[in-house]
């Protein structure tokens, strides 16, 4: 339904025209917070004011999920960490969901959460402090760069680099808009337990 929605041509101009646009709008937000275990408030402040702005982070979102990282686990930490950094809880808590639902172990998650992802698996905890790293434009996302592609490929660090770029992109239109408020999350949810974060 999503990716018809995007191919199609913006519609006409006219009051049907525009009801039709927000129902499918609210379709695919309501759709977004059933997948991710979100609210998307920020997303219905933008589709009904700026429609066609809507429609292109719709194209974002999809570029994310077309995303099939060789190093799945590996891409979900880095994203991880740089949500961590940009301080979002909501969006922290959207990278937990999609994590556990592409298989990332809980107590791998919980642990980077609480600040102990130093001793997760060596690729896993490189990967997670890459994406804080990156995120804080820290030069040591040099040295972790080289290990990492080393130990997985060139191909893994890059899907890296675009899991990362991906979750720091929402956290920064939602504090442009004002929705920081709501990233001030301070419990995390990992499938019925909860952890402060």
């Amino acid at each position: 339904m999503i990716a018809l929605w995007l191919a199609l041509p913006p519609p006409p101009k006219g009051v049907a025209a525009a009801a039709l646009s927000g129902r499918l709008s609210e379709a695919m937000i309501r759709y977004g917070e059933n997948k991710l275990g979100v609210t998307l408030d920020y997303l219905r402040e933008i589709a009904a004011n700026a429609p066609a702005a809507f429609r292109l982070l719709g194209r974002v979102s999809q570029l994310g999920q077309s995303l099939k990282p060789v190093e799945r686990h590996a891409a979900h930490l880095a994203a991880l960490g740089a949500a961590m950094h940009d301080d979002c809880g909501t969006c922290v808590q959207i990278h937990i969901n999609l994590s556990r639902q592409d298989g990332v172990p809980e107590d791998v998650l919980r642990r980077a959460v609480m600040g102990e992802a130093g001793t997760l698996p060596a690729p896993l905890a490189a990967s997670f402090r890459f994406g804080e790293a990156v995120a804080a434009n820290d030069p040591e996302m040099h040295d972790l760069r080289e290990k990492l592609e080393a130990e997985l490929g060139k191909r893994a660090v890059i899907e890296m680099a675009i899991a990362v770029a991906l979750a720091r992109f929402y956290p920064t239109i939602k504090r442009a808009l004002g929705h920081a408020k709501s990233c001030a999350v301070l419990r995390f949810d990992f499938g019925g337990a909860h952890a402060h974060a």
